[in-house]
């Protein structure tokens, strides 16, 4: 008799929670219908796409985007969509979930800047990056994002920012990496460029925001005197991170 009990309670729990989100939907929907109207806002274009047949929940959006970065290709089809839709600012739709995609710098200037105060990051973005990332500047809101804020300020000070200096040292770094992959006849042949790129972000970056870089653009070199790192090194281990934070 427990087994039956047991079924039903699950049961009666799961319809209370599908109720639960549709009631939020549709309490939040008439919020921002009324939010719109006092504002004057009209509702962006909706993404066309004229190379793939549109599906339910949008899942054509999904699989677009998964064909996009596996092909290494996600920014020239983002550039690809805004070309399809006829505009800057539209919506679509990802399993069900309706987002809107932005590029008008005014629209960026006030998320940002003139009315941040109006926005959030919002439960998906906190979700996601809070595994990897913390609780920190990137999945903060309110105060808490000021108090991150005013920590990293210093680093971005006029002096710090332009040192010139340490970005071209580690563009040297990286032109010495591609010198590795010379030929006898003094030409490359086919170099994967995002991986040299993504190290010299990384390197710079480390020495910029912490004062010393974790070097994986040149730990792999012949001559190198710092530490030996292999695959699982800090670049490797950060990478396959982001990775795992956006498919999970």
């Amino acid at each position: 008799m427990q087994i039956p009990l047991a079924i039903a309670a699950l049961s009666w729990a799961a319809a209370a929670y599908v109720l639960y989100l549709l009631l939020f939907r549709f309490i939040q929907a008439r919020r921002n219908a009324a939010l719109a109207r006092k504002l004057g806002c009209q509702e962006p274009p909706e993404q066309v796409n004229p190379r793939r047949k549109k599906l339910p929940l949008g899942i054509d959006n999904l699989a677009r985007a998964f064909a996009a970065d596996k092909a290494q290709q996600f920014p020239t089809d983002v550039i690809q969509r805004i070309h399809d839709t006829g505009a800057i600012t539209f919506s679509y739709s990802v399993l069900g979930t309706k987002s809107y995609f932005t590029a008008d710098e005014k629209n960026i200037q006030a998320m940002l800047a003139t009315s941040f105060q109006d926005f959030d990051l919002g439960p998906n973005r906190r979700g996601n990056f809070w595994p990897l990332l913390g609780n920190g500047i990137f999945s903060q809101d309110g105060a808490g994002w000021e108090h991150s804020r005013a920590m990293m300020r210093p680093q971005f000070a006029r002096e710090q920012v332009s040192d010139l200096d340490l970005e071209e040292r580690h563009v040297q770094k990286m032109m010495k990496a591609l010198e590795m992959t010379l030929g006898p006849n003094s030409w490359t042949g086919i170099v994967d460029l995002s991986t040299l790129f993504f190290r010299l972000t990384l390197d710079s970056a480390t020495e910029f925001l912490f004062g010393e870089s974790v070097d994986s653009q040149v730990s792999l070199m012949p001559g190198y005197a710092g530490e030996k790192k292999d695959d699982h090194n800090f670049a490797f281990a950060f990478d396959q991170a982001q990775v795992s934070d956006l498919e999970s």
